[in-house]
């Protein structure tokens, strides 16, 4: 069982359990294999948290923001349903362009470009840009290859 979805909102994406049955059943009982549809849903969750645990706290806390809730199980299912389909004959394009959206959007808030409202920021004693962008001075330090104060260069002080 997923943090973001169930196995009944992947269901759904689908025309009844004939078709994902198809796509799931290892065993050919003729019923929806569960232990797949977890594997699609979990991986759907990790790959979106891989990116996005960049700026916040994952799994993030869906409790508190039904917005929040809509959006990630919005997102996990459209990733499950690819993952899911891809055990079948072939994914249309379309289906591929709609993995390729929802990597990018979790790219975009791995970056800072994207927000999730409501979710817990990471507290991190490091900063993903090691230099400033400005400074109280005339120096340029927008061609500084390097970090000019870091642990390595202060652990002798």
């Amino acid at each position: 069982m997923g943090n973001y979805a169930s196995q009944s909102d992947l269901k759904d994406r689908f025309d009844g359990d004939a078709e994902v049955a198809f796509l799931t059943d290892t065993e050919e009982t003729g019923t929806p294999d569960t232990d797949v549809l977890d594997d699609c849903i979990e991986s759907a969750e990790a790959e979106i948290n891989t990116w996005i645990a960049q700026r916040f706290q994952t799994p993030v806390d869906v409790s508190l923001d039904t917005e929040l809730a809509r959006l990630l199980k919005r997102k996990t299912i459209d990733l499950a349903e690819v993952y899911l389909l891809r055990r079948g004959p072939q994914v249309s394009e379309e289906k591929e362009k709609q993995e390729d959206r929802v990597l990018s959007w979790a790219k975009s808030v791995g970056k800072g470009e994207a927000q999730l409202t409501g979710a817990v920021t990471v507290a991190s004693a490091t900063t993903r840009a090691p230099l400033a962008s400005w400074t109280g001075s005339d120096r340029d330090l927008g061609d500084v290859p390097t970090r000019i104060f870091s642990r390595d260069t202060m652990s002798s002080l």
